[in-house]
């Protein structure tokens, strides 16, 4: 372990503690560019949220320029945003289907969408991914965007990666009722974890509390704080923290 990476499995436990609090997409949305922002800075922010037919339905926006969105969204209405390749997930995706994609803008070539949207606020540079429901469509673009040349740097991204398949997985769960749609078994095996703690670790490591997990299991507080003291235990450590930091150096690895 080198000595950026307990400051880094900080970093991450707060990102998806501060996520897992949100009570909506657009919510985890604002939760998630917060944390972000600091280790990932960026001019401006722009977030799609579309609905079951791949429309777009909503958006939040930070740093933009006024006017600008209106005119971003006019080029859009009624085209197949999906289709045109913001927020697919490759062939051969993991099953978290995370990724993000980074855009040099002076690179492109010339088109009316560049020189209409692109080139008057000056943007240099864009990284995006997307969040998606259980069926896989794609429910949020995130569009981190710089004016300045400097690109994103691999030790800004670092979070972002370190992070990304969970952050997915939470966000899922906007869109069912149940946890029950992610195998965990594989990556707490070696732990010998029962199937039932199998599960509330995976509900521990997306920042959940022993009430929300005893609400959301029909069990009592006392009983999910017992899962987790077992848990603890056979994973050899001794907080939530710790417990997130071992996932995601787990996950890495992978």
């Amino acid at each position: 372990m080198t000595a950026s990476e307990p400051s880094i499995y900080t970093d991450a436990f707060h990102l998806i503690l501060a996520c897992s609090e949100a009570n909506s997409p657009k919510a985890f949305i604002r939760a998630l560019l917060s944390q972000l922002s600091p280790e990932c800075p960026y001019d401006q922010a722009v977030v799609f949220f579309f609905d079951r037919n791949n429309k777009i339905a909503d958006f939040y926006t930070e740093g933009t320029r006024e006017g600008w969105l209106d005119l971003y969204l006019n080029y859009y209405i009624g085209a197949d945003v999906i289709g045109m390749g913001l927020g697919t997930a490759p062939p051969n995706e993991n099953e978290s289907g995370a990724r993000f994609t980074i855009i040099d803008w002076d690179k492109l070539p010339d088109s009316e969408f560049k020189r209409e949207y692109i080139d008057p606020i000056n943007l240099k540079h864009t990284l995006f991914f997307s969040l998606f429901d259980m069926s896989g469509a794609t429910r949020a673009i995130v569009c981190l965007d710089r004016r300045a040349r400097k690109p994103f740097r691999e030790e800004e991204l670092a979070l972002l990666k370190l992070t990304m398949p969970v952050l997915v997985n939470m966000h899922r769960n906007f869109f069912y009722k149940d946890v029950e749609n992610v195998d965990t078994a594989s990556l707490w095996q070696e732990y010998r974890l029962t199937a039932r703690e199998a599960e509330i670790a995976e509900m521990l490591c997306q920042g959940m509390r022993a009430a929300r997990i005893g609400a959301t299991l029909f069990i009592t507080e006392a009983t999910a704080h017992k899962h987790i003291a077992h848990i603890y235990r056979k994973v050899g450590v001794s907080s939530q923290q710790e417990l997130i930091a071992r996932m995601l150096s787990r996950r890495s690895l992978l």
